[in-house]
């Protein structure tokens, strides 16, 4: 009976240590499952705040876009796409300028060449061993072969060209390949002011759409250094007809045209406010 009771008391430890192991077990399970989840829910409740934060960030952005804006925008724009078109303009100028140069070069080394198979007379002219007559009229100058008019060049003034004729029969033909390479290479530097003009409106015009500012120093040099070279293209072939009134007794009657005095004054003036905008930019970035 005694054994019989031992081995009771045996079985029921092994039970209670059994029925603790589990309980032990289900405690520690659920420990591990509730752990993740708090921090889940932790993970969540402080990732909420970052939204709101982020949201009230877009609503004070929202309000700066305003409709002065959008039109301070638009007037970039076209003053962007204005000076691009200037710029594009200018290079084509300045191109054209640069082949007229190279024309007059050409025509400066050919002349003298020219001048020594030309021989001129009141009623016709030999040239290469060529003879063709011509003859003068209020509007044209009509050429003659074998009595057929065979080309006609339409003239403005019949005493100017009478001039030019006169004066290819008086004069020499080393004087008068002299005097035409001083008028070509004075028709060159008047191109080449051109295209040194051009170059720098469009240098001045690519600063405008390109740097974050138009009023800099740069420009205030450019707008100077497009007065003076509008000022020599416009003054250059009215003092190179007078001389040419002097020399061959010709009178083209060049004068300096209004609008050419205008455009003259709208570039000062456009120095001027480079100049001004500028020293005010200065100014400000001295304050701050």
């Amino acid at each position: 009976m005694e054994e019989k009771k031992t081995t009771k008391k045996a079985i029921t430890a092994k039970k209670s240590t059994t029925t603790k192991k589990k309980t032990t077990i289900k405690k520690d399970e659920t420990k591990i499952v509730k752990e993740p989840v708090k921090k889940e829910v932790t993970e969540i409740k402080k990732e909420e705040p970052k939204k709101e934060t982020i949201q009230k960030e877009e609503k004070i952005i929202e309000p700066k876009k305003e409709t002065k804006g959008e039109i301070r925008v638009i007037k970039n724009v076209a003053l962007d796409s204005l000076s691009k078109v200037i710029y594009i303009l200018s290079k084509i100028i300045e191109v054209a300028s640069k082949i007229g140069i190279v024309v007059l070069m050409l025509m400066m080394i050919a002349l003298p060449f020219f001048m020594n198979k030309l021989e001129v007379t009141k009623s016709f002219y030999v040239f290469n061993d060529k003879v063709t007559d011509y003859e003068i009229t209020d509007s044209s100058i009509k050429f003659i072969k074998h009595g057929t008019v065979t080309d006609t060049i339409s003239i403005q003034n019949k005493e100017n060209v009478q001039k030019v004729v006169n004066y290819l029969i008086e004069k020499s033909d080393v004087e008068i390949s002299l005097v035409g390479d001083f008028f070509l290479a004075c028709g060159s530097a008047i191109l080449f002011a051109t295209a040194l003009l051009a170059k720098k409106l469009g240098k001045l015009f690519k600063n405008i759409y390109t740097k974050k500012t138009p009023f800099i120093e740069e420009n205030v040099k450019l707008s100077k250094s497009v007065f003076y070279l509008l000022l020599i293209c416009v003054v250059s072939p009215f003092l190179l007809s007078y001389l040419l009134g002097f020399v061959l007794n010709i009178w083209l009657c060049e004068e300096i045209n209004l609008i050419n005095i205008i455009l003259i004054l709208i570039t000062l003036a456009l120095h001027y406010i480079f100049d001004y905008g500028y020293q005010l930019e200065k100014k400000l970035k001295e304050n701050n």
